[in-house]
């Protein structure tokens, strides 16, 4: 039975809006395939598609401008794309890259640092993406990866850690010897290849003080640095930077940029192969200390206007280690002259006033009674060699040289001695002098001469600026550290205003007559300081004046103390 005319009419109407709607869907298709490719392309990040079999089908601009360049690749060789973990220094494999773990086991993976080598031979620093891309029934069709150039942000971050870095291993060391060497091991690899370091000496002549150089032509940069002179005539190079104080950078340097004469110089310097230098001046203030030359050759880099900031910042930080370095070291070199001069002034002059004293003597026994002026020469002998003492002892705390010998020694027995042999000194005052003393205070670790000293400058002081029938009371007890032991008078006070300073080289009160020298608290002080303890004042103008100072126990009164306590807590 043939078709009705109708029926064939309808079905090639049908065909028609098939066809027609089927170019519509392809058109649109198209279009949005289009459209997807043109947002993909201008996106402002990389992007990298890959099919099911791991087969890169497309590389946008910025992954382009990134990698400078697309190389054929299959899920297998996806490793010619070089790339490293910063953290480890590995290198990645094939199946390391986001990629391959995204078609083979539907992994995703979110910013993932990496260093890589582009095709032009240059590292950048990524940031890298990766996920699968899924069909309807959850197969993997495909895959998808992002990539961010960080490079710019990762080397400020890495400006930093190094600058960082630099300061902190700086301040470990005040020797300039080992700060050099310091300097030159924290530029050499980091930074730069090559690290040459020159000081100006008080004369004002240069002194090549540290070289550094990459593996084998390290004894290059030896000999350089021996045969180079540095000019401070010249119009480039160190002796340039070091006469002006400005830095220089040689983006593309030569050996014709430092205009050396030597022929050997120059043949040395081509053997280093230097192929980017710069030199930063280290600036006290107006004072130039000297230059930091940094070189490269090794790493197939150029020194760049970052790299230039960042050397002049080191330059900078070193400056003002290496200042602080030799400040030390005149500092040092002062202490020793002092410690010198003493030794020599205090053997010099013991030895004529002792003969004075002993002459004295011999005088005095030769008269049937006590010759005034004898008694005075002889106070005034005993009070040249004290002072001579008290400088001594002084010029030894300052250098933190005071040696002790410590010993155990019983705290009432301790106290006992130094008040009996203070006693009659208040007896001429007609001075109360009363010790309070805690009968179960331990044994203390103390230099026992030094602690006389102390005392006696304590009690000593107490008696002097006490008025007669006044009291001076001498007492000590334990805290569960250390024994605390005290001096109180009753004399006139001191000043609230001239309380902070009582502790400083020649104070004296402005309201006492001025003997002595002035030392004799600084020196208590750094006697107590150097025992491991602390001294105070409590002092109120017309109610008299209380020295505390504390000493540790020593260890056997320790663990006494300790098991006295745990008898009474039981």
């Amino acid at each position: 039975m043939s078709p009705k005319p109708g029926d064939v009419v309808r079905r090639e109407l049908d065909d028609r809006d098939a066809r027609s709607a089927r170019k519509e869907a392809e058109a649109a298709l198209r279009f949005s395939e289009e459209r997807l490719r043109t947002v993909i392309e201008n996106l402002p990040v990389g992007v990298i598609i890959a099919d099911a079999s791991g087969r890169l089908t497309h590389f946008n601009r910025i992954a382009n401008e990134i990698w400078g360049g697309f190389k054929e690749v299959d899920l297998r060789s996806y490793d010619r794309y070089e790339a490293w973990w910063p953290d480890s220094g590995n290198k990645l494999t094939s199946k390391d890259w986001g990629m391959a773990r995204a078609l083979e086991k539907k992994e995703s993976s979110f910013n993932e640092r990496l260093r890589i080598r582009c095709f032009d031979g240059t590292f950048k620093t990524i940031l890298h993406a990766a996920t699968p891309i899924l069909g309807p029934e959850g197969e993997v069709s495909g895959g998808v990866a992002v990539l961010r150039d960080i490079s710019e942000q990762a080397r400020a971050e890495e400006s930093e850690r190094f600058l960082s870095d630099s300061t902190r291993v700086l301040g470990l060391t005040l020797d300039l010897d080992s700060l050099l060497k310091t300097l030159s091991d924290v530029a050499v690899p980091r930074f730069a290849d090559w690290n040459f370091i020159v000081l100006i000496s008080e004369e004002g002549i240069p002194e090549k003080m540290a070289v550094r150089g990459p593996g084998a032509r390290h004894d290059a940069a030896n000999e350089f640095s021996e045969k180079y002179s540095i000019e401070l005539t010249a119009s480039a190079g160190l002796g340039h930077v070091l006469k002006t104080g400005q830095p220089e950078m040689y983006v593309n340097f030569s050996e014709q940029d430092l205009g050396l004469k030597d022929p050997r110089a120059r043949a040395i310097l081509a053997q280093m192969r230097i192929a980017s230098y710069m030199i930063i001046p280290m600036k006290a203030g107006p004072r130039i200390l000297g230059a930091l030359a940094f070189g490269i050759s090794e790493s197939m880099r150029k020194f760049d206007s970052h790299d230039f900031w960042v050397a002049q910042e080191l330059g900078r930080r070193a400056s003002a280690a290496i200042e602080n370095s030799i400040l030390y070291r005149d500092a040092q070199q002062a202490i020793r002259l002092r410690e010198e001069v003493l030794a020599v002034v205090s053997h010099d002059l013991k030895n004529p006033l002792a003969a004075v004293r002993l002459n004295a003597d011999m005088l005095q026994r030769q008269l049937d009674r006590p010759s005034d002026p004898i008694l005075k020469i002889r106070s005034a002998v005993d009070r040249m060699l004290e002072m001579i003492d008290e400088i001594v002892n002084m010029s030894k705390i300052q250098a933190g040289g005071l040696k002790l010998s410590i010993r155990e020694e019983k705290t009432q027995t301790l106290l006992s001695e130094v008040v009996e042999l203070m006693r009659p000194i208040a007896n001429v005052k007609k001075i109360s002098l009363e010790v309070h003393a805690d009968s179960e205070c331990p044994n203390i670790a103390c230099d026992r001469m030094l602690l006389f000293r102390v005392f006696s400058n304590l009690i000593g002081n107490a008696i002097k600026f006490t008025p007669e029938n006044g009291a001076v009371t001498v007492s000590c007890e334990c805290d569960g550290r250390g024994v605390l032991f005290s001096v109180k008078d009753t004399g006139p006070g001191i000043a609230p205003d001239e309380v902070p300073y009582i502790f400083e080289r020649y104070w004296q009160s402005k309201r006492a007559s001025r003997k002595g020298a002035g030392l004799g608290l600084y020196i208590a002080k750094g006697i107590i300081e150097a025992h491991g303890g602390k001294i105070a004042v409590d002092s109120q103008v017309g109610r008299g004046t209380r020295f505390v100072f504390f000493i540790p126990l020593a260890e056997k009164g320790r663990g006494a103390l300790r098991s006295s306590y745990r008898r009474g807590a039981a």
